[in-house]
């Protein structure tokens, strides 16, 4: 699986029905990308234990789809340092704000991040809160009060 290709054949997929010259170029794009260095690649390294077992991040970009001004959302969890659960999409609804596209982003993080710390408890591994980090100073406020 390569989830750094993940959007990007997410994106040129939609237009299989009828692609475009810019979709042509797109999937040339990809097919050399993969034919690039072939040596290098992403390495996991194990991390403590003590440190927290689920973390994750999280962002969006306020109406980044050019064809329907839908946000997209981008989340990663990792599990003590690995990554365990991603997801990159277009919002279901459209936000007319970026606080708005952020909001609808963190929950959907938090809805994961609840899921994975049910899934971790029953594993066995006791995780009290699971951290997700978020860039944008206004949810962070929003979010505290």
């Amino acid at each position: 699986m390569r989830p750094d290709l993940g959007y990007a054949i997410s994106v040129v997929s939609r237009f299989m029905l009828n692609p475009g010259k810019v979709h042509w170029e797109a999937l040339k794009w990809i097919l050399r990308y993969l034919k690039g260095p072939l040596e290098s690649g992403l390495l996991f390294q194990r991390q403590e234990i003590d440190k927290d077992a689920v973390t994750g991040y999280v962002d969006s970009n306020y109406a980044g789809n050019v064809d329907t001004r839908k946000s997209l959302i981008g989340y990663v969890f990792t599990l003590f340092g690995t990554v365990m659960s991603w997801k990159s999409s277009l919002q279901s609804v459209m936000a007319l704000s970026t606080t708005k596209a952020e909001y609808i982003a963190i929950i959907e993080a938090i809805k994961e991040a609840l899921w994975l710390k049910r899934i971790i408890t029953e594993l066995g591994v006791q995780e009290d809160q699971v951290i997700v980090y978020c860039d944008n100073q206004s949810i962070i406020h929003l979010t505290k009060h």
